[in-house]
């Protein structure tokens, strides 16, 4: 299945699971930020896609790579008692991206309103 078909996947399923209140979803530029914050800065909230160690919130973000557009997640650190912590800290300035494993400094997070 192609990169971008899974993409499709993932954001339709976001969209889906999402309270009415996030039904209106677009991409933002992150800029090397967290989507928390990327998101607030344009009055909408960061959609989630699961929660890291039980803690920690990670977010749906995207980056544009050489094959396409490619999924990834996006870490919160804020309030975090990982283990991980520095892990974590680095992925929250990051797009871990889902099928290469790399980390985008260069990408997008999923907001909702």
């Amino acid at each position: 299945m192609s990169k971008l078909v899974m993409l499709c996947l993932l954001v339709l399923a976001v969209a889906v699971c999402l309270p009415p209140s996030m039904a209106v979803t677009t991409w933002i530029k992150a800029k090397s930020a967290t989507c928390s914050v990327v998101c607030k800065r344009n009055h909408m909230e960061a959609s989630v896609a699961g929660i890291y160690h039980g803690h920690t919130p990670y977010y749906v973000c995207a980056s544009d790579t050489d094959s396409g557009m490619e999924a990834g997640i996006n870490l919160e650190p804020e309030g975090s008692d990982s283990p991980l912590i520095n892990y974590v800290n680095k992925v929250s300035k990051a797009c871990l991206l889902d099928e290469s494993g790399d980390l985008q400094t260069d990408y997008m997070c999923l907001c909702g309103q």
